[in-house]
């Protein structure tokens, strides 16, 4: 693709002042600036203080990145000051808000994607219903099965046993984040864990110092780009550094988002083709019993097919009185090329194979809906909703933002108003369908609240969790918190003892 003038000036800007943070940290003991760096991010921790987000966490993860990356990372440098390290974390900020202005994104959308991606999980707890539902969907599977016997081959436990350990460690950094800890604070587990069982789970989200910085070698180019500034850390992959028995944590919330995805994420790592082959049957599982346990009137692709013969269609199909909501199931995580993407092609070859897909088949589905009457019973036209199920926030909001995204690369006509599709994460998807279960909303009321706020500037909302917030509606499914139960179990054994 031609890089256009304009293009490369953001380039040239943000690598200028790249360069002039790079000057003055790679004068100084690589490893104490980083502690120093640490030190002032745990200082009065506290996730949802105001003090939290104003040290710009994500800015401060990033030069941490640099830093490790760089040739001229040395032990030897001088000793940073308090000061210094401040200096460098200015400079770093400074050279972060020169990234990409939100006028130089091809449309407002793609602004408001980069930041969510920046800075959204960061301000989230560790989320034990993601880890609950990670039970659900890959420790519960049989014991001869392809993705736990892989597990287990990579990190020599099991994941229920990763998933009891991975509450055990955010415990740790919910009551009290330290940069530090020793592999001990694990002893008062012992014996319901062992300490094999321990030491690998520790190896699982560790690494030592030269191996990450021959990956982030391999991750990251000399020549930096302004996207990186947008993008989840690498360091995201190993949240703990290991040397000698102890660990030092880059930041609490990467920790979270490590163990509450790490599952998925490192069984995909592996092959992602075949992964999402057998991984895409067992997603569209858990979302059918989550849609079957709201109680509504749902309808599955083989019923729907009786009537379409062969025509593309949906995973599920839910009838309401006056509309029909149609569902598909995309167990994907967004692309990394386009995660922070300024550019609308680079969404669109994201998510032809997926999302774009699902609108398409949801799109044929409506347009033969004559053919499900005598499945529906009701002849009448209905209002059609879709809802695109991902595994993690893809940050598409609606597909009224979506297409005014990828207008200049998709000129296709559509009968399904584009406000009238939503795309939510599974943890949206198990909040709404609790709500419905609960009779506090239908799935197409709340979807037309949605519609109805993200129609006003005040009360339009980047994804759809916060509409569900702002309603009040986040009950927990009770498999979910059976499934946490089960988890704690031992934990709680343990302790007692």
């Amino acid at each position: 693709m031609k890089t256009t003038l304009r293009e490369r000036r953001v380039v040239e800007r943000y690598r200028k002042s790249f360069y002039k943070t790079r000057s003055v940290f790679k004068r100084h003991n690589s490893v104490e600036l980083i502690l120093q760096i640490l030190y002032y991010l745990y200082e009065d921790f506290q996730l949802g203080h105001p003090n939290h987000l104003r040290k710009l966490p994500w800015v401060q993860v990033l030069l941490i990145k640099w830093i490790l990356a760089d040739k001229s990372f040395n032990l030897n440098g001088a000793s940073p000051s308090q000061d210094d390290a401040l200096r460098c974390m200015n400079l770093a900020r400074e050279c972060a808000m020169k990234a990409r202005m939100p006028d130089e994104f091809a449309a407002n959308s793609l602004f408001f994607m980069a930041i969510s991606f920046q800075q959204l999980s960061y301000q989230e707890g560790f989320s034990l219903q993601r880890v609950s539902r990670t039970k659900l969907i890959f420790a519960d599977l049989e014991s001869n099965h392809r993705l736990t016997k892989q597990f287990e081959k990579l990190f020599g436990i099991t994941v229920l046993e990763f998933l009891e350990l991975s509450i055990a460690i955010s415990a740790k950094y919910i009551s009290n984040p330290t940069p530090q800890f020793v592999s001990s604070f694990f002893s008062t587990l012992e014996p319901e864990f062992s300490s094999d069982a321990i030491k690998k789970f520790l190896n699982a989200i560790s690494i030592d110092a030269d191996t990450l910085r021959r990956h982030l070698a391999q991750l990251c180019p000399d020549t930096r780009q302004p996207k990186e500034a947008f993008e989840v850390s690498p360091l995201q992959e190993f949240p703990l550094l290991g040397v000698n028995g102890k660990y030092l944590c880059w930041y609490p919330t990467i920790l979270f988002r490590c163990l509450e995805s790490f599952v998925y994420d490192s069984l995909k790592r592996q092959d992602p083709q075949r992964f999402m082959d057998t991984f895409g049957d067992i997603f569209e599982r858990y979302v059918r019993h989550a849609l079957e346990e709201s109680k509504a009137k749902v309808f599955s692709e083989s019923e729907l097919q009786q009537f379409l013969r062969g025509e593309k269609c949906v995973d599920f199909a839910i009838h309401e009185e006056g509309s029909l909501v149609l569902i598909d199931a995309k167990g994907v995580e967004l692309a990394t090329k386009a995660i922070a993407t300024h550019r609308p092609g680079d969404i669109k070859s994201a998510t032809k194979a997926n999302v774009l897909k699902a609108i398409g088949q949801a799109e044929s589905v409506y347009n033969n809906l004559s053919k499900l009457a005598p499945l529906i019973g009701e002849k009448a036209d209905l209002i059609p909703y879709v809802i695109v199920v991902t595994y993690k926030e893809h940050f598409l909001s609606n597909g009224s933002r979506f297409f005014e995204t990828l207008s200049a690369d998709v000129q296709t006509a559509h009968s399904i108003p584009h406000e009238n599709i939503y795309f939510l994460s599974i943890d949206d998807l198990d909040f709404l369908a609790e709500a419905v279960r609960q009779g506090r909303k239908t799935f197409s009321g709340m979807l037309e609240l949605a519609k109805g706020d993200d129609a006003k500037p005040a009360t339009s909302k980047l994804i759809f969790e916060q509409h569900l917030r702002a309603h009040g509606l986040t009950a927990t499914p009770a498999r979910l918190t059976s499934a946490l139960e089960a988890l704690t179990e031992r934990m709680e054994k343990a302790l007692a003892d």
